[in-house]
């Protein structure tokens, strides 16, 4: 459930900002409008899946890899949150490698890190910070 939240929680947070202050400039207005529209798409894509997991049972789940950054999926993943651990006084503490590429199905992944900053957003204490560091080593990454 909260796999669709999350891309919707963004759309309606950031489509509310919108609305709600006119003087934004036109590049911020731009950069909202842009990430607004690709959650709208992510949550398309999280219902499609859906309808397809339920379908097939979880038998034929199809992973599609192609190149990613992951450095910069994890920081669009941690800005989008921004608005939440403001809500909680929650603060990042991210050690991120630049510029790490890996082939993997972003989509997937990027479900998976939801639900991970998801649930340590709901169980850290107020007034802290969330860890998120990525290190590669070799042929491996590690995020933590």
């Amino acid at each position: 459930a909260h796999d669709l939240k999350t891309p919707l929680t963004s759309v309606i947070g950031y489509l509310t900002l919108l609305r709600d202050e006119p003087q934004i400039s036109q590049e911020l207005r731009a950069k909202y409008t842009g990430i607004a529209l690709d959650k709208a798409e992510r949550l398309e894509t999280l219902i499609n899946e859906f309808f397809d997991i339920t379908r097939f049972n979880l038998t034929h789940l199809t992973l599609e890899p192609e190149p990613v950054n992951l450095t910069r999926l994890l920081e669009q993943i941690t800005f989008e949150f921004n608005p939440e651990l403001a809500e909680k006084s929650l603060r990042w503490e991210l050690d991120l490698a630049p510029d790490v590429r890996l082939v993997c199905d972003p989509d997937k992944l990027e479900r998976v890190f939801d639900n991970l900053i998801r649930n340590a957003i709901n169980y850290s204490y107020p007034d802290t910070g969330i860890f998120v560091s990525m290190k590669p080593s070799g042929s491996h990454v590690t995020v933590r």
